[in-house]
């Protein structure tokens, strides 16, 4: 149990360290090879981009997670608590609602790409890999708010 509880708290931190980290050393290498070695890599722009796309879909579960979504409280600070509160619930509600088409519909465009057959221009890697991102980053979000109902209801 303390073992799925350290995943579940650190699950998004942990991928996303890693992408920086991938990044950064990347961009280093690159800077290495072209002003020292006067030969740039080919590659590490589209690597950065899809590790940066990566870090975009997951980096919003964890913004989930943290509870640190971007919205605007104008309205709800001017409503009374109670009403406020009863707002936020639904705002979630419609966020979870509109999480789950979107990942729903993101299956048919990874199932394209993959028929298609399609490869990015440096590394080679299959299109449908780097859409991955989509439902991968939808379904953790799915998750999360899954979670944050759990405890809204136990709580």
């Amino acid at each position: 149990m303390k073992m799925l509880r350290k995943i579940d708290d650190s699950f998004e931190t942990v991928i996303l360290s890693v992408l920086v980290l991938a990044i950064v050393l990347v961009m280093l290498l690159q800077i290495i090879c072209r002003y020292i070695l006067n030969d740039s890599l080919t590659w590490s722009e589209e690597f950065c981009r899809y590790c940066y796309i990566y870090f975009m879909f997951i980096g919003t579960a964890l913004s989930i997670k943290e509870r640190s979504v971007l919205r605007v409280d104008a309205v709800i600070s001017l409503l009374p608590e109670k009403v406020g509160k009863i707002l936020a619930v639904i705002v979630d509600i419609l966020v979870f609602l509109i999480l789950i088409y979107l990942a729903y519909w993101s299956f048919p465009t990874i199932k394209s790409m993959y028929f298609k057959g399609g490869y990015s221009p440096a590394l080679k890697l299959p299109v449908y890999i780097i859409y991955l991102s989509i439902p991968i980053g939808f379904i953790l979000s799915i998750l999360r708010y899954l979670q944050h109902f759990y405890r809204m209801i136990r709580g």
